[in-house]
């Protein structure tokens, strides 16, 4: 079932849309790869059955991965954006003004904690994203430093191609 923010996108910026799920795709593939079989995870992708953990907290909202581990009753609710770099402040805030109930709820139950990404729309890998993704992955977080590093060439190029057709144009 797709989550209903998705449902809601309208048309005009599904390149954007693209962009932002290559690279949650990236993340969600190497977090899966990197944690131990006890770790639970879902991710807000199209073709994923996204259900919000019910163990964790009763909530609508679909943060873009949930990571969540039922014998140390922890969980991480990771929001990716990928913005202009002039409008990162604003998107942290609103996103974490956004999901304030949920953390407040999931608290109840777990140790939870919220892991804002943000990705520049030119490639920038912020420093705060990097202590993120360190404090999530441990041991592997050298790899996928190092291998967003070498996929930000994805993200430019999506840009670009989400540039040229802001008007609707086809040309290439």
């Amino acid at each position: 079932m797709p989550c209903p923010k998705r449902l809601s996108c309208p048309p005009a910026i599904s390149c954007l849309q693209r962009r932002h799920d290559k690279l949650l795709a990236l993340i969600a593939n190497f977090v899966r790869s990197h944690t131990p079989n006890d770790v639970n995870m879902v991710v807000d992708l199209p073709g994923e059955d996204y259900i919000f953990p019910i163990s964790v907290a009763t909530s609508s909202l679909c943060p873009d991965l949930v990571i969540w581990k039922e014998s140390s009753r922890e969980a991480w609710l990771l929001e990716l954006s990928v913005v202009f770099e002039s409008v990162c402040d604003d998107t942290k805030m609103r996103k974490e003004l956004r999901y304030n109930d949920l953390l407040r709820m999931a608290n109840q139950n777990y140790r939870t904690k919220l892991f804002h990404l943000l990705i520049g729309s030119r490639g920038m890998v912020f420093n705060k994203t990097r202590r993120s993704l360190a404090q999530i992955c441990k041991p592997n977080c050298v790899d996928l430093s190092h291998l967003l590093e070498t996929r930000m060439k994805d993200v430019i190029e999506s840009s670009y191609y989400c540039w040229i057709r802001r008007n609707g144009s086809s040309k290439e």
